[in-house]
């Protein structure tokens, strides 16, 4: 995602991800609808001008120089930290054990 311009799709990575890399998403269709969107993202139905003005907008240097100051409302502090938290509740044993299973 890193090393993209442009990332277009109706994935929630470009939702979720996307704004943490400061990149310009195009969300094409309905299917995140409703979910909290960063300013970094476009919308465009299935219409192919739409989708052709869209990628022209998210192209333009003003729209990226805006990017700059994107905010990510997913992102929080610390994650790391909570998930390695999480993770040493588990029994290492139970997860590296693999058990039988007959499928026969």
């Amino acid at each position: 995602m890193y090393h993209c311009n442009l990332i277009i799709g109706n994935s929630s990575s470009g939702i979720i991800e996307a704004p943490s890399f400061k990149k310009p998403v195009l969300n094409i269709g309905r299917r995140q609808e409703g979910r909290v969107m960063a300013k970094n993202i476009l919308q465009a139905p299935l219409d192919v001008a739409e989708i052709r003005n869209a990628i022209d907008r998210a192209s333009q240097k003003a729209f990226n120089d805006e990017l700059k100051d994107v905010v990510n409302p997913y992102e929080k502090n610390n994650v790391s930290k909570e998930i390695t938290g999480i993770l040493k509740t588990f029994s290492s044993k139970k997860l590296l054990e693999k058990n039988f299973v007959d499928l026969i």
